[in-house]
């Protein structure tokens, strides 16, 4: 797989549109109150006597705020994700059409006639149908749902935000490749040969990812090296209008600093998260699978 390609070339030549797709990442969760959550803690004491020995225990139950996503977006195009093991129904979450212009989404398989898979989903608010028969028109799948897991864009009018909606965090190891000999199940989100547009809670690096997507097929990395179950990983910088990109085997060869280097590429170690170098909530990325 040649690991020179570049999702946004691909996104604006599947789209048809000659301009440049100015697309922001959305980086950072938001906090905020959704219910209680109980956190108890115990401290016991002991007391001793010639004669006897009293032990006395004090339990304090005190209440914190869960944590509550947002995704954030801002005007122009946005590369997000769905992190949590919950649909987000995109009529619902996306109908304003003072707000968002379109969303897109990466379909590696269907069933819909007419459309040669993978394809592009899409929807708009802008039209009554969402843009149903447009959709048919240009070959694209309808964009109904964006399924846990799955990474899409968003191409805002405005500034806006929209919360993740309740459940339990994706998991990386969801995304393990099925596999053919022997037949073997593979995870919750199994991930397909080549392009997959995905997003996962847990805040994982690059090489935990990676790691993550072993199957029984996969060669265990040498001692110091790193697992080399995905080809190359993408997440997109609108700021600064660049790419970050990772590839195991130029980590394991020594090479990707100079990589990063003569593309103009950035360094994922240097992605703005909690901690630094990992995948927020609502970071859309692109994996390459071989």
């Amino acid at each position: 797989m040649n690991i020179n390609f570049n999702p946004c070339v691909s996104f604006k030549s599947a789209l048809g549109t000659a301009r440049t797709l100015l697309v922001w990442l959305a980086l950072s969760p938001l906090l905020a109150s959704a219910g209680v959550v109980a956190v108890t803690s115990s401290t016991t004491s002991t007391s001793t006597t010639s004669t006897s020995t009293t032990t006395t225990s004090t339990t304090t139950t005190t209440t914190q705020a869960p944590i509550a996503t947002n995704i954030n977006l801002v005007k122009g195009w946005n590369l997000v994700g769905n992190s949590v093991e919950a649909p987000i129904t995109v009529a619902t979450s996306f109908n304003n059409a003072t707000q968002a212009i379109t969303l897109w989404k990466w379909v590696t398989s269907g069933s819909t006639a007419g459309i040669s898979y993978p394809a592009w989903a899409f929807y708009t608010p802008a039209q009554t149908d969402g843009g149903k028969v447009y959709a048919a028109t240009k070959g694209y799948d309808f964009l109904t749902t964006i399924n846990a897991g799955e990474g899409f864009w968003v191409n805002a009018k405005t500034d806006f935000s929209t919360p993740l909606p309740a459940g339990a965090a994706v998991q990386a190891s969801s995304f393990m490749p099925a596999l053919a000999t022997p037949p073997t199940a593979g995870g919750a989100h199994a991930l397909s040969k080549g392009w997959n547009l995905i997003a996962m809670g847990g805040q994982p690096s690059p090489a935990q990812l990676d790691a993550a997507l072993a199957t029984t097929a996969s060669t265990l990395p040498a001692s110091g090296q790193v697992a080399t179950n995905l080809t190359t990983l993408w997440a997109w910088d609108a700021g600064q209008t660049l790419w970050y990109f990772w590839a195991p085997n130029l980590v394991n060869n020594g090479g990707l600093a100079a990589y990063l280097a003569s593309k103009g590429y950035l360094d994922f170690a240097a992605l703005p998260g909690t901690p630094m170098g990992t995948l927020s909530p609502t970071t859309g990325v692109w994996v390459n699978l071989p």
